[in-house]
């Protein structure tokens, strides 16, 4: 376990910190992964980072230099992650269920020279290759394509010995892309210094240490799958679940059932669609659980109860951003306020302020900012949106928060307008923008409604043109299904004949959200 007070080497590469530092530690027989192929031990793993390094380093991959991975939850993506940035390059993993359209965009705005993609994907992405003018190489798992080179194949003649790269702690490290106000996703960089520096406090936090097996739902694309997939249990010496497919709720109990996991991470939205089970809570035995955390959305004190209720599960409602690497606040066994995000990690300051910056009284409403050593150094070409979220060793993470006299933080809403579901944040203007792309749309406008179980959800409100009525429902439907992921598709489209408006002619998105408040709260009331 590392020490709060140890210092950060000069010079670090944080691949050399996880498998590499299990096996020369004589760790190397143990099970790092239990995966759908069987088990990887450290040597197993330590070995395959290697081999992917040097297929990277073979195909002209330097230091700084990004490597897409579009991969499914796997050993290989973990391998090639680790492997990537053993040799200096930087990894930036990729949603594999994303459109295709947002693919182009990726590899576009990171200039990256090398992808390593499924074959089911590289499928649909090849007849789009002359669009991408930076890469160089394309590595597909799977069967090879005409343009690219087996994965399989390629890794066989692949040496399973490499060097690092003389990585500073504060060379670049990992990329992941996260939605923003301006509709297309901004890619949040990662020093080799950031993850170090988070493992300080969140191996003791999330009670990790060699008996520890994780398991998250959450995919290693999102920020919570990828830390307590890959960083935690890597450095801890302890075990993790990967697994490719996207189990139901049924299925997650059955997966819970077999393997038995000690640490189980999740999101709100899919705890909740487990309750629907209950020809499978029923029997649950879910005592081998020692540790639960939730994050990405606030849980609701319903679920929380529910769950406390049914199964003897506590869940530490925990609260982290891309940006901030991991957790910045969070709740502990035994100390959870149920509907709270918790109070400030070790090591994290947090702040909340007024419109003009000057600090709030106790339960008062105000702008959260967070300090911590993990801090993203920024987002890769958006000066002006690092500016606006950094202010010197602050981060404004755009959340509204009260604090009560405890200390303990509880989520009131975003300050602009962007909305989380299923965990994962959504850009209004990226949903608005499809919309408006069919012939039907005058115009529109999406918000955030909360459902009878207090998770949000997408709403869209729409203005049709002439010619047009509430029949050409299903078909914008059918529209949105083929452009978004399923999470960002609008629960509730709804019609009306004007948006609300402000003088100069800029949608009142709020207006929105509050008369659908008070028409909930009158609703209810009647009820």
């Amino acid at each position: 376990m590392i020490l709060p007070d140890e210092p950060i080497p000069e010079h670090l590469n944080m691949a050399t910190y996880l498998a590499d530092r299990q096996v020369a530690e004589g760790r190397g027989e143990r099970v790092a992964y239990q995966t759908d192929d069987g088990p990887v031990t450290y040597t197993e793993l330590a070995g395959l980072q290697n081999r992917y390094g040097n297929l990277l380093a073979a195909g002209g991959m330097e230091m700084e230099n990004r490597v897409a991975l579009i991969l499914y939850d796997s050993q290989d993506l973990v391998a090639a992650f680790l492997g990537a940035m053993k040799i200096g390059a930087v990894p930036i993993v990729l949603n594999p269920y994303a459109p295709i359209d947002l693919y182009v965009y990726f590899l576009n705005d990171s200039r990256a020279k090398t992808l390593i993609i499924e074959d089911a994907i590289w499928q649909h992405l090849a007849s789009r290759r002359a669009e991408l003018k930076a890469l160089k190489n394309v590595l597909v798992r799977g069967e090879s394509g005409a343009e690219a080179a087996s994965l399989s194949a390629s890794l066989l003649g692949a040496s399973p010995v490499l060097e690092p790269a003389p990585s500073h702690k504060n060379d670049m490290c990992y990329w992941l892309y996260t939605s923003g106000s301006t509709g297309l996703p901004k890619a949040v960089i990662h020093l080799h210094h950031d993850p170090y520096s988070c493992l300080q406090f969140s191996i003791p936090f999330c009670q990790f240490d060699e008996s520890t097996f994780s398991f998250c739902f959450s995919k290693m694309f999102f920020a919570l799958g990828l830390f307590t997939t890959v960083f935690l249990p890597l450095a801890a010496g302890a075990k993790a679940l990967i697994t490719q497919q996207r189990p139901t709720p049924a299925e997650t109990f059955a997966l819970l059932d077999r393997h038995q996991p000690t640490h189980f991470y999740c999101v709100p939205t899919f705890l909740n669609a487990m309750l629907q089970v209950p020809e499978v809570g029923e029997n649950a035995d879910l005592r081998f659980l020692r540790y639960c955390a939730c994050g990405g959305e606030p849980l609701p004190s319903r679920v929380y109860q529910e769950w406390r209720e049914r199964f003897g599960v506590e869940w530490c409602d925990i609260m982290g951003l891309t940006e901030t690497t991991f957790i910045a606040l969070g709740n502990r066994p035994g100390q959870v306020r149920p509907g709270s995000s918790g109070r400030p990690t070790p090591g994290t300051e947090a702040r909340l302020v007024d419109d003009n910056g000057q600090e709030v009284p106790v339960g008062q409403e105000g702008h959260l900012l967070l300090k911590m050593d993990s801090i993203m150094s920024g987002y890769w070409l958006k000066q002006e949106k690092t500016r606006a979220v950094i202010a010197g060793e602050w981060l404004r993470t755009g959340d509204l928060y009260r604090q009560d006299e405890e200390g303990y933080f509880w989520f009131c809403g975003r300050s602009d307008d962007m909305l989380k579901t299923s965990g994962m944040w959504v850009s209004p203007l990226e949903i608005e923008g499809i919309l408006m792309e069919h012939p039907a749309i005058y115009e529109c406008a999406v918000v955030a409604r909360r459902d009878t179980d207090g998770l949000d959800k997408v709403r869209a409100v729409v203005v049709l043109r002439a010619g047009y009525d509430e029949t050409v429902q299903a078909e914008l439907e059918k529209h949105l299904q083929g452009k978004l992921p399923r999470y960002k598709v609008p629960r509730w489209i709804e019609f009306a004949d004007a948006l609300p408006k402000t003088a100069t002619g800029k949608i009142q998105r709020f207006a929105l959200r509050q008369a659908d408040r008070e028409e909930m709260a009158t609703s209810a009331s009647a009820g």
